[in-house]
C-alpha cells in the first residue's frame, strides 16, 4: 500500500538506513505501466567507514592486554601491542583504534566505484531484461544529495526512483577488510512525499565473501580486487531489487 509524507518527513526517512519495505500496489503498477519513463538517481556515497564486528578491535587495541602481535597486511610492518597502546611509524602515540584505522585505510576511503552508481547501473541493466510493471529510464543521473525542495521543483508529482547506499563500509577489526554495503531504492512523487515502491538489500555483515583482503591488495593492479568486491556486490543487490519491483503489483 502506498504511503503518504510530508515533505520533511520523507527527506529524513530516506537519511535513514531502518525504514520499512512498501509493495507497489496493483493500482499504481497499471498507471505506471503506461506513463512516460520514470526517471532514476543515485545519490553520491560517502565514504565508508571501518566496522569492527563485537569491537574487537577496540578491545585489543585500546585495553591494557599485555602484549602480541599482529600481521599489519600483506606480510609487512608487524604490530606491537603493549600496554593499551601502539607502537607505530603512522600512529600518534595514544591514538585510539578509530585514529588508526582511519589513517590505515585513507587511500580506500575513495573507492574506485561508486556503490550507489554500481547498483543503479546494474538494476537499470537487470530492468531491460526483466519484465517489470512499469518503465525506467535508460541511463541513472547522479545527484550529490537528496535535497526534497529541488526534487519538487524538477520533477513535481512524477515519480522518481532513488538509488542510495544506506550502509557502506568496510568490515575488518585489523589490518584486513570486508568491502561491505546495503543499497535502498525508493520510488515517490516528489510534489506529495508519497511512497510508491521501497526496498532494500540485505544483510548486514558479509558471510565467506568477499574474502578478507588487506589494504595492499584491494589497492594492487589498479585496484582491480576492490573494484570488483564493489561490482559483485553491486550485481546482487541490484538483482534482489529488481526482483522485488518485478514481483510488485501482482498479488
Amino acid at each position: 500500500m502506498a504511503r503518504s509524507l510530508s515533505p520533511l518527513i520523507l527527506s529524513a526517512m530516506l537519511a535513514v538506513s531502518c525504514v520499512p519495505a512498501v509493495q507497489l500496489s496493483r493500482d499504481d503498477a497499471a498507471r505506471l505501466s503506461t506513463a512516460p519513463p520514470i526517471p532514476v538517481l543515485h545519490v553520491r556515497s560517502a565514504p565508508p567507514w571501518v566496522d569492527c564486528p563485537n569491537e574487537e578491535g577496540q578491545k585489543v587495541w585500546e585495553y591494557p592486554a599485555g602484549t602480541a602481535t599482529r600481521d599489519a597486511g600483506g606480510g609487512s610492518f608487524p604490530v606491537l601491542l603493549a600496554s593499551g597502546w601502539v607502537q607505530r611509524p603512522f600512529v600518534p602515540a595514544g591514538g585510539i583504534w578509530e585514529s588508526i584505522q582511519d589513517q590505515w585505510t585513507e587511500s580506500l576511503q575513495t573507492p574506485p566505484v561508486d556503490p550507489a552508481r554500481a547498483t543503479a547501473s546494474q538494476f537499470l541493466s537487470r530492468a531491460r531484461t526483466t519484465h517489470l510493471p512499469l518503465p525506467l529510464s535508460e541511463t541513472a543521473e547522479e545527484s550529490r544529495r537528496l535535497d526534497a525542495a529541488a526534487l519538487r521543483s524538477r520533477f513535481g508529482d512524477s515519480p522518481v526512483l532513488v538509488v542510495e547506499a544506506v550502509r557502506w563500509v568496510l568490515v575488518g577489526c585489523f589490518f584486513t577488510y570486508q568491502p561491505w554495503f546495503n543499497v535502498r531504492a525508493t520510488l515517490f512523487r516528489p510534489s506529495t512525499g508519497e511512497v510508491l515502491w521501497r526496498d532494500k538489500c540485505g544483510g548486514t555483515y558479509p558471510g565467506a565473501w568477499p574474502v578478507p583482503a588487506s589494504r595492499d591488495e584491494l589497492e594492487a593492479g589498479g585496484r582491480w580486487l576492490y573494484t570488483r568486491i564493489i561490482e559483485e556486490r553491486a550485481a546482487s543487490c541490484a538483482t534482489q531489487l529488481v526482483a522485488s519491483l518485478a514481483g510488485a503489483g501482482r498479488s
